[in-house]
């Protein structure tokens, strides 16, 4: 009797360890920017950074996502951090799905009108980022070097995807496998 109530007390505990145990996780990411000088004839006067939305990656659904941005002047590089909190098996990969970034540079540029005087009109260029590599390595820290909006400025079909650790490439929306969509741009930078 004595050994059955010990067997049933340590197969009691070890089913209530099993139901009441949960482990956590945490993962995050750390997307690093650096662009090039941008050379254009037209003067730049503004340079913006948005994010497409707000972050919210639904891999999991009982899981808190977090975001931080940074601006590191000694080496010019934007940092855009994202990480996701929750309980799960404690076994999940650090694949997380960041959101696009969008580049907004704003030129002004003089132009002559029809009655001879020179007027100055600003616009707008819109160049996305997909930051698809989060969603292929696990590595935490993500650090893309000396980017070049240079030639995105003429032809407005590409954007620019961060699909390998340390490069980009330049891709047109047609060889996207969905549309890029803009919806609710939040500016962080």
């Amino acid at each position: 009797m004595k050994a059955t109530k010990y067997i049933f007390l340590l197969i009691f505990s070890f089913f209530t360890s099993i139901t009441l145990a949960q482990n956590g996780y945490f993962l995050s990411k750390s997307i690093q920017l650096h662009f090039k000088e941008i050379t254009h004839t037209d003067t730049l006067i503004n340079f913006e950074i948005y994010q497409n939305s707000i972050f919210i990656d639904q891999k999991f659904g009982n899981a808190h996502n977090t975001q931080n941005y940074d601006f590191d002047a000694a080496n010019e590089t934007y940092i855009f951090s994202y990480g996701r909190i929750g309980i799960g098996s404690g076994n999940e990969k650090n694949h997380m799905k960041c959101p696009e970034l969008i580049v907004k540079l704003s030129f002004e540029k003089e132009v002559k009108r029809r009655d001879g005087r020179i007027a100055q009109i600003i616009y707008y260029r819109y160049i996305p980022i997909l930051l698809s590599v989060t969603q292929k390595t696990e590595d935490r820290i993500i650090k893309v070097a000396n980017i070049d909006l240079n030639p995105l400025l003429k032809n407005h079909s590409k954007m620019i995807s961060i699909e390998h650790k340390n490069d980009y490439t330049l891709l047109s929306h047609q060889e996207l496998a969905q549309p890029f969509i803009m919806t609710e741009l939040v500016k962080i930078f």
